[in-house]
């Protein structure tokens, strides 16, 4: 196993903030009608109050499992930086006829980009109800990075802070 080296600079919550706009393709974790954890993969939009921003349809597993139990964990990876975010909070479907809309627009832009003009978002191509928008506001985000050492050890960058405070 390898050693964990100190850290070379603290992580920033404006370096969580970058990355998670910077990879908007993630996990959604949620708790399923039998307790056992569900995961799914989600475009989404972050902003600059760490809330996040998922689009998905009104009869499918993530939207039913959210409306029981709204406590989910976000997941996001990058292999090439081999970084981390974790966010934990509560999701709840957006009612607000002006922040749906802008929801809906965001995702939009977030699930299109760099992708061709044929290109169908996998929420686009399921028949399972009408479009919803959630909100996920995290409680708990963890950013941790890890990177080779010249020693064959590896560092830890971690930070782990509460978007509320």
């Amino acid at each position: 196993m390898a050693k964990l080296a100190k850290a070379s600079r603290k992580l920033t919550k404006k370096d969580v903030l970058a990355f998670l706009r910077a990879h908007p393709l993630g996990t959604l974790i949620t708790i399923g009608a039998r307790g056992v954890p569900e995961p799914s993969a989600i475009y989404f939009c972050t902003e600059k109050d760490f809330t996040v921003y998922l689009v998905t349809k009104s009869l499918t597993k993530k939207f039913k499992n959210v409306s029981r139990r709204p406590k989910v964990t976000l997941y996001v990876y990058d292999e090439g930086s081999y970084t981390t975010v974790t966010a934990q909070g509560k999701c709840a479907q957006v009612t607000d006829s002006l922040e749906f809309a802008q929801a809906i627009e965001k995702f939009q832009d977030i699930a299109g980009q760099g992708k061709s003009n044929a290109w169908i978002p996998p929420v686009a191509q399921i028949a399972a109800g009408q479009y919803v928008a959630c909100a996920i506001h995290p409680t708990s985000i963890r950013m941790r990075r890890y990177a080779p050492s010249l020693e064959n050890t590896t560092a830890l960058d971690e930070f782990t802070f509460d978007p509320r405070v």
